[in-house]
């Protein structure tokens, strides 16, 4: 670690992360432990991204992970988070071809921890980042559920308000399965499109009806209906699976 020049710290609760110019692995994310930290997270997010080989996910180059330390040399993705792009030229306002084609690679880039009985659970702008050519990549596993697990990461209670459904925030484990994820992916779409926060807080979750007729946008009914049905408020309301999303998106696009 003496070795490392750090480009820039980041700050983080869990963890001390920082992009540093490594000798081996050049410009990457160094990720180490925080005093009187919980291991469990970053381990877990170790051995999930450890089974992957995708570009929709960061690449580790170097972990080493135990009670007593914690080191983590991680891809650095070049580009902005879509956070970033909320907050200053939001290519995808009132843009329904893009939105819809954002949405499209996002369902493939999580078919792939999906197909693995993975469910990512925190799913936000700030943990999705656009490569330079535009490629989405998924970022920060730590909370990640893995089906018929009964760990500790699985069980907790974690989230972030206004992007977790309701089974989520409810602690309903049983219930959480992809189309929590779904939800998530709703919320992205629908701010990224109208430029603005869905919901702000678990009550709003609960109660709030979002509405797609705003002034000086033009959403199509097609468009409306697949974020409604990734927004239902009950989970077998939702899709039942990615395949349907993605045949709608396509069904979609065709009639653009």
């Amino acid at each position: 670690m003496q070795e490392d020049e750090i480009i820039k710290q980041f700050t983080s609760g869990q963890k001390s992360v920082a992009l540093v110019k490594n000798k081996d692995y050049g410009k990457c994310i160094r990720k180490t432990r925080n005093a009187n930290t919980s291991t469990a997270r970053m381990i877990r997010e170790v051995e999930i991204q450890n089974t992957f080989d995708c570009n929709y996910y960061p690449k580790i180059y170097f972990s080493e992970v135990n009670s007593n330390n914690i080191l983590i040399y991680e891809e650095y993705i070049e580009g902005e988070d879509l956070l970033e792009i909320l907050k200053s030229n939001n290519i995808y306002k009132n843009n329904e071809i893009a939105c819809l084609k954002l949405l499209q690679e996002l369902i493939i880039a999580l078919q792939y921890i999906w197909e693995k009985s993975i469910v990512h659970r925190d799913l936000k702008p700030s943990n999705i980042k656009l490569r330079n050519n535009k490629t989405p990549v998924i970022l920060d596993l730590g909370i990640a559920k893995i089906l018929d697990s009964s760990d500790n990461i699985t069980t907790s209670m974690w989230f972030t308000e206004g992007y977790a459904p309701i089974e989520q925030f409810n602690n309903q484990n049983k219930m959480i399965d992809k189309r929590t994820d779904f939800f998530s992916l709703g919320v992205i779409i629908y701010e990224l499109f109208f430029d603005q926060r869905l919901f702000v807080s678990n009550e709003e979750v609960i109660k709030k009806i979002p509405s797609f007729k705003k002034e000086g946008f033009r959403n199509s009914t097609e468009f409306n209906l697949i974020i409604s049905k990734l927004l239902e408020k009950k989970i077998f309301n939702r899709y039942r699976k990615a395949e349907d999303i993605l045949s709608d998106i396509k069904k979609a696009l065709e009639r653009r």
